[in-house]
């Protein structure tokens, strides 16, 4: 299964290194500012308050803004892991930057020390299993970081929706990288693993940030003319559904699907 799962990543480490090398400055007390990410930090607190973890795991933590957000709000010992070394920098430099005091394990996800295992109550990933072929293989590497009885959460831009055509008529290029997971794929993913007490849910109404408006555009010219437009339009948009604060979504419109499992306590 290992040979697989190398074999599925569809991004690679080379474009993500790509994307932290471009990174922006980093800054202190970073807030879920726009709708989508209030609509992700809606589902990550709602699961965290109802389930009652000890401690947090981020898989794919590269730049992490979440990790030092979800220490102060909730209290809780946070960890990430990522196997690119700039994104780990720049993980650490936010938790630095924010004085809390984190774990960033820099190593792929198949090759982390035998500690790392199992010793996760809440495990979650922000916008990576669908950078892999093999939706099943990359869960079952995410869960080896699952206690038994812990959770893992993990959350996909719904490309089988409004947003994927947009992101498919502006930038190709990286809509290679990805795979279309709907929420019945991403509900089949889990039971199939072997997980329990499954939630899966389309998150938000619509976002125009889905598109990297700025990276992989197919017309590189129209950037300066298109991208401004559609920034101002985003944030008379955002406006809008900030008030709504209408985070329930449905699969034509919804820019994200989230699911949420227990690992059993005991494994067949």
């Amino acid at each position: 299964m290992k040979e697989a799962i190398i074999q599925s990543d569809i991004a690679g480490k080379e474009h993500w290194d790509g994307i932290y090398e471009a990174a922006a400055p980093v800054q202190a007390e970073w807030l879920p500012w726009s709708y989508g990410e209030q609509a992700i930090e809606h589902a990550l607190l709602s699961e965290i308050k109802r389930l009652k973890p000890q401690n947090l795991l981020e898989v794919g933590c590269g730049d992490s803004t979440w990790l030092p957000h979800l220490a102060r709000k909730t209290g809780l010992k946070v960890t990430g892991v990522d196997y690119s070394q700039e994104g780990c920098d720049l993980a650490r430099q936010r938790l630095r930057a924010n004085n809390i005091e984190g774990t960033i394990l820099c190593a792929d996800i198949l090759r982390v020390e035998p500690e790392a295992v199992g010793q996760f109550d809440f495990v979650f990933s922000l916008g990576l299993v669908e950078h892999f072929s093999d939706l099943e293989g990359i869960l079952q590497a995410l869960l080896k970081f699952v206690r038994p009885g812990g959770v893992l959460f993990t959350e996909v831009p719904n490309l089988r929706s409004i947003h994927g055509l947009m992101v498919w008529s502006w930038q190709p290029a990286l809509m290679a990288k990805h795979e279309l997971i709907s929420r019945r794929r991403m509900a089949r993913a889990y039971q199939a693993v072997g997980l329990e007490n499954i939630t899966a849910r389309y998150l938000g109404l619509f976002s125009l940030n889905i598109v990297a408006w700025e990276i992989y555009a197919r017309w590189p010219k129209l950037v300066p003319v298109v991208v401004p437009k559609v920034r101002r339009l985003n944030h008379h948009l955002e406006y809008l559904l900030q008030r709504l604060r209408w985070f329930k979504g449905i699969a034509p419109l919804a820019p994200y699907v989230y699911a949420v499992g227990r690992k059993p306590l005991k494994e067949d």
